[in-house]
C-alpha cells in the first residue's frame, strides 16, 4: 500500500476549490515528503512518473507547487493555508467576472 493509497477514500477538502482527486493526492503526498524529486514522489505515489509529472505542472499553475534550484528538481508543496488563500482570491475574481458578464445579458 502505498503512502496515500487511503487518501482518496476520505474527505477532499480541496475538491471545492476545483482541485481533482489526482492532484489532491499528489500534495498530500508532496506535503508528507516535502522536497521530494519526481522520482521519489513518483514511488510515493505508486504511478508511473509520466502522470506523476503532469500533476506536479498542474499543482504548479495553481501555485501549490514550486521547484527548488538544484538538480535533481524537487518539488516544493506550498503551505496549505497559504496556498488555499491563493486558491480563493482566483476563484473569488472568476466569480466577479462572470457575475458582471451575466449582468450584461
Amino acid at each position: 500500500m502505498n503512502a496515500v493509497s487511503g487518501y482518496a477514500a476520505r474527505e477532499r477538502p480541496l475538491e471545492s476549490l476545483g482541485i481533482g482527486a489526482a492532484e489532491e493526492s499528489a500534495y498530500v503526498a508532496l506535503l508528507d515528503h516535502p522536497e521530494a524529486t519526481l522520482a521519489e514522489l513518483s514511488s510515493a505515489l505508486g504511478w508511473p512518473t509520466r502522470k506523476v509529472q503532469r500533476l506536479v505542472d498542474a499543482l504548479q499553475r495553481m501555485g501549490l507547487v514550486t521547484v527548488a534550484s538544484g538538480e535533481p528538481r524537487r518539488f516544493v508543496p506550498a503551505s496549505p493555508d497559504i496556498a488555499i488563500e491563493a486558491i480563493l482570491s482566483r476563484r473569488e475574481a472568476e466569480l466577479r467576472r462572470a457575475r458582471a458578464e451575466i449582468q450584461k445579458l
